[in-house]
């Protein structure tokens, strides 16, 4: 039986996760955490041979930081990224943490599987996702910058909201400090950030923002 943790903020992707692993004959979720420091406990405690970990929780890399930490505690147990995002940025510092492989959160269930049968089955399995990002990224590459219409363009399709939300992530603030400041709740603003990414085209703020300041446009929203 393979045992898995599911690391993830945001309880219905939790909860989802957990009834479609534990539907598995060869599978059993034996905990779930919330936050960086809750996934650091429970992975001690549990042991799991399997965790995905969701790289943005508590805070923009939690998933990555939790990663190192029970890389170090855990050499034995394998850890898969469980996130929205592509960049190869991404994928390679998850790596370097411990990771081994990489699933988006939108993969049809049945990938999911896959890559956690892979990752157990096999003592030095590297994901095709990361080791083709670790190929790009040593690579040097132009990226093709979009017009300033274009992403004005696309902007406007944000909601005011939303707006207001990427002037606070273009000011370096974090979920908590953005959740406190509109009063919101951290789980609403997550949400508001994944709206904003889809719609902006982007697969993390941190490649959003630093987009916007190439553009020098965040002045005009």
């Amino acid at each position: 039986m393979i045992r898995v943790m599911v690391c993830d903020d945001l309880q219905d992707i939790c909860d989802f996760l957990s009834e479609k692993i534990n539907s598995q004959p060869d599978m059993e979720v034996v905990c779930t955490a919330s936050c960086e420091q809750e996934s650091i406990e429970l992975a001690k405690k549990h042991k799991p041979d399997i965790i995905l970990m969701d790289i943005q929780m508590d805070e923009y890399n939690s998933g990555v930081n939790a990663t190192e930490k029970i890389m170090a505690a855990l050499p034995k147990t394998k850890i898969i990224m469980l996130t929205i995002h592509r960049t190869d940025d991404l994928i390679v510092n998850s790596y370097i943490a411990g990771a081994v492989d990489y699933v988006l959160k939108d993969s049809p269930p049945e990938m999911i599987y896959n890559s956690i049968r892979s990752v157990y089955e096999s003592s030095e399995f590297l994901g095709r996702t990361i080791a083709n990002a670790v190929y790009h990224h040593m690579k040097s590459t132009t990226d093709l910058e979009p017009s300033i219409n274009y992403m004005i363009n696309h902007l406007s399709k944000l909601t005011p909201v939303e707006i207001e939300i990427v002037k606070l992530l273009y000011c370096k603030k974090n979920r908590r400090e953005i959740a406190k400041e509109k009063g919101l709740s951290e789980n609403t603003v997550k949400q508001h950030i994944w709206h904003i990414l889809r719609k902006l085209d982007f697969d993390s703020t941190s490649e959003m923002t630093a987009f916007l300041r190439k553009l020098n446009i965040i002045e005009y929203l």
